[in-house]
């Protein structure tokens, strides 16, 4: 005969006994057949549900009270349904053994849909993102701690729809309204990225993604999703943005300088072939042949200078240069950066003073670098002063400092250009036009070579038209 006593029903649990199991009530939407007024009258044990008899059930109020959200976490659900009589207990209730009876249908696997929610618990917390839930009759919302504060708020404060929809930015609003308006009448999901205003005023971006569930009718019931704050991320694509658009202008304007060295090379060539062919055909002519060997001298001179910048400013970025100094009368290399240009200042009529250069000036520098870095600010005027332009310089003593300054009356410079000016391959824009040729180069050696020197160079204007006062300042010797 089978045993049966497994079957048998055990004897109900005391009031003693019941007040020392853990209190938690248990949903009389259950129906487990007993049909219980009290929820969380209802005790397991050994894996069998007893209901207290009729005359237990006069159990303080204070019992109804739940802390199941403490003692057995988020509720599970199955689409087996509600329990029945006879189904085996699943969730246990924390810390006296107690089992509360769960939806458990043939090949469920409770364990493995309760590790499932860890998993999906840890991987929201992980990557940070809050979940929320909008009841759409009611309009209540429920959000978790992290969405609260992915809002600027703390995990313990209130957090209402009226709350999030106040802290969307003013420019989104429209943005965030359509994308929810979508949501609920296609029934579909969503995801928007916006910004949000925290409490602090502090502007944030956020990416919420959801999706609109509707009941057996198709009313839109509830939205659920969830919320991360993406603004780091945000912040990172637009600086890599930023980084990429500086390395196309880079690249741009280094294609630029190409195409206008080769220019500059290919300049000088012209006149020293033709010069070379003259000779051929009238070398019998003494004063032609000194024309044209002078002719072809200078812009074999123009050629070297132009790739000796070059070479020079690239050792001076690697480091490379030693100065040679030298105590010396700065009006010497003055007067070899004069001589450098004249023919070009002359050859465009343009009308050159000279000031303050009538007592000896002495400081400890290289005097070729000198010559170098004068040359290169009285080219630069010239360039860009029309012709018959008017191109200054002076020599000033103040504070220890000597002061060379080439002034034109030539094109001027916006605001915004008197520091890029400066920079490698930098030609702006309003110049170009009006420059006589150039690479953009001799204002950024001339600036690397006075920081080797200790000294400074600098750039005013007042504006496009009003040309430009260029200082070149460098330490005099200790008396």
């Amino acid at each position: 005969m089978a045993d049966t006593r497994a079957l048998q029903p055990k004897p109900a649990f005391s009031r003693i006994k019941y007040e020392d199991c853990h209190r938690a009530p248990i949903p009389d939407a259950d129906h487990c057949g007993a049909q219980p007024q009290l929820p969380g009258a209802t005790l397991i044990s050994a894996g069998t549900a007893h209901w207290l008899p009729d005359t237990d059930r006069d159990i303080n109020q204070d019992t109804k009270q739940t802390n199941a959200s403490a003692a057995i976490g988020d509720r599970l659900r199955q689409a087996a349904g509600s329990p029945r009589a006879g189904q085996q207990p699943a969730a246990r209730l924390g810390g006296h053994g107690a089992m509360l009876p769960q939806p458990v249908g043939p090949g469920d696997d409770v364990d493995a849909l309760r590790r499932a929610q860890q998993r999906l618990r840890l991987a929201l917390d992980g990557g940070k993102m809050g979940t929320w839930d909008i009841d759409l009759r009611s309009g209540v919302m429920a959000c978790s701690g992290l969405c609260k504060e992915n809002y600027g708020r703390s995990a313990a404060a209130p957090f209402t729809y009226e709350d999030l929809a106040a802290s969307v930015h003013p420019d989104d609003v429209g943005h965030w309204r359509r994308a929810v308006t979508d949501a609920i009448e296609s029934g579909g999901e969503f995801g928007i990225d916006y910004r949000a205003v925290w409490p602090d005023g502090s502007i944030h971006w956020m990416y919420v993604r959801g999706n609109c569930d509707r009941d057996d009718q198709g009313r839109a019931t509830m939205l659920s999703g969830i919320s991360l704050d993406v603004t780091e991320r945000r912040r990172a694509q637009q600086l890599e943005q930023e980084r990429a658009e500086a390395a196309l202008r880079e690249s741009q304007k280094k294609s630029e300088f190409l195409t206008i060295l080769a220019h500059e090379l290919r300049g000088p060539l012209g006149p020293v072939r033709g010069a070379l062919q003259a000779l051929k055909l009238r070398g019998d002519h003494p004063k032609e042949r000194e024309f044209l060997r002078a002719l072809a001298e200078r812009q074999i001179d123009h050629m070297v200078v132009l790739i000796d910048d070059l070479l020079d400013l690239a050792r001076v970025e690697r480091g490379e240069i030693r100065l040679r100094c030298d105590a010396i009368d700065l009006r010497t290399p003055l007067q070899l950066g004069i001589e450098a240009n004249t023919a070009l200042i002359e050859s465009r009529g343009q009308h050159f003073d000279v000031a303050g250069i009538d007592q000896p000036v002495m400081v400890m520098a290289d005097p070729t670098r000198v010559t170098q870095m004068v040359s290169n600010l009285l080219n630069n005027a010239s360039k860009y002063t029309p012709a018959r332009g008017r191109i200054g310089l002076q020599l000033t003593q103040c504070d220890g400092t000597v002061e060379i300054c080439v002034i034109d009356n030539g094109v001027g410079l916006e605001a915004s250009a008197l520091e890029r000016i400066f920079n490698m391959f930098e030609q702006v824009e309003d110049q170009k036009a009006q420059a006589q040729g150039g690479l953009g180069i001799g204002l950024a050696l001339t600036r690397q070579l006075a920081q080797l020197h200790g000294g400074t160079v600098t750039v005013h204007s007042d504006g496009i038209g009003h040309g430009c006062r260029f200082s070149l300042a460098l330490p005099l010797m200790a008396a």
